[in-house]
């Protein structure tokens, strides 16, 4: 039986390739369409699903500050809600011009996500300070 892992704020990064590689399914969340597309290209053929949508704490959608697509500052993008627990980078000091629109995309539970799914063998979660109310 294969392993299982589950990624959460993937971006367009290549984290978990290796796994997929090497014959494990899973789970890659994105919330930002244009890293989502890129996913389903990076991980094409392979069993990995690719869900585009914010996870977080209820069902329904969320609005999402997006990054400039820029060298590391491209992974940054984050939630804009108020119900963010976390601080927004957004709105530290200097960060202002890092951020260039603001979406509203799916938002789903940790437990909606998971649905259907016995074991997970390794989960990452990069939500820039959101992981809180993911779990």
């Amino acid at each position: 039986m294969s392993k299982f892992f589950v990624e959460i704020g993937a971006a367009n990064f290549e984290t978990l390739l290796p796994l997929a590689k090497s014959g494990w399914s899973g789970i890659v969340v994105e919330p930002m369409p244009h890293f989502a597309a890129e996913l389903r290209t990076l991980f094409a053929g392979m069993r990995v699903e690719v869900v585009e949508a914010a996870i977080s704490d209820f069902n329904g959608e969320i609005d999402m500050h997006v990054s400039k697509n820029e060298d590391w500052i491209a992974g940054i993008s984050h939630v804009a809600s108020p119900n963010h627990m976390g601080a927004r980078l957004s709105e530290l000091d200097g960060n202002k011009e890092l951020f260039v629109d603001t979406i509203s995309v799916k938002c789903m539970t940790l437990d909606k996500l998971l649905s259907g799914v016995s074991v997970v063998d390794f989960m990452k979660v990069d939500v820039e300070g959101h992981e809180l109310n993911v779990f």
